[in-house]
């Protein structure tokens, strides 16, 4: 368990923001989620580096960023496929993942102590006495095929598995237009099996069977198709590819 100076929890204002305890609760808990994750890490040689907010709170504040509640980090997909087996020997951390949680969508892998709300003493005390759930957000780094032909491919079907799950969520919450969302469904998921050759479990998949893919997608290439690496998520909305 780490050890944190009183006054670490104490309410404050940090470049013009407040900052409550309850706060402080948070991110001491999710310290506690990050050091377990950095031991299980180093004990079998896996990668990892920070992302998102977490790097730039890190660059910028010396920590935190102030009105940030959360910690990204990032892993090279084969870590992160082996970390996904590592973790069943850790009962005491629980892992959402595309592979065994149907509802997670297109998100990063969410590592958590504790998936629950709670008032137990002992839990509380771990958790410096913060109740809620607190974590980590894991995004997968893949590789990004130096062939640009095969990159569009894979974006192209990246984004329509993406819209594939979107249409089943309207068909779920807009029966009036239940049809018009299933027809342009069927078109898509025509199309993705055209491009991938893949045999759903039924004519007409799932959320989940459809984010599965999506993330097979993101890991499709490796390291000999590639010269650079990237959040595929972030290459789909033009962000910037890193060299491998």
């Amino acid at each position: 368990m780490l050890q944190f100076e009183p006054e670490f929890f104490e309410a404050e204002t940090r470049d013009g923001f407040y900052i409550e305890p309850l706060v402080k609760n948070a991110w001491a808990a999710q310290l506690e989620t990050l050091a377990l994750f950095d031991k299980i890490c180093e004990e079998n040689n896996l990668t990892y580096s920070a992302d998102w907010g977490t790097l730039l709170g890190a660059v910028r504040h010396g920590g935190f960023i102030p009105w940030d509640d959360d910690l990204d980090v990032c892993m090279p997909r084969e870590d992160l496929m082996k970390f996904y087996e590592i973790i069943e020997d850790y009962p005491e951390l629980e892992c959402r993942n595309p592979y065994n949680d149907p509802n997670l969508g297109i998100h990063a892998t969410r590592l958590n102590l504790s998936m629950e709300f709670t008032v137990d003493r002992d839990r509380l005390k771990d958790y410096h006495g913060f109740p809620f759930p607190a974590g980590i957000d894991i995004f997968s780094i893949d590789y990004v095929p130096r062939d640009k032909d095969a990159e569009e491919e894979q974006k192209d079907i990246m984004l329509k598995t993406n819209y594939v799950a979107h249409l089943l969520d309207l068909m779920s919450e807009h029966d009036e237009k239940k049809e018009g969302y299933y027809k342009k469904y069927k078109e898509y998921v025509r199309e993705i099996k055209e491009k991938t050759n893949v045999e759903f479990s039924k004519n007409e998949p799932d959320k989940h069977e459809i984010m599965i893919l999506y993330d097979e997608v993101e890991g499709a290439y490796s390291k000999e198709d590639a010269s650079f690496v990237s959040e595929m998520h972030c290459l789909l909305m033009g962000g910037q590819l890193l060299s491998s």
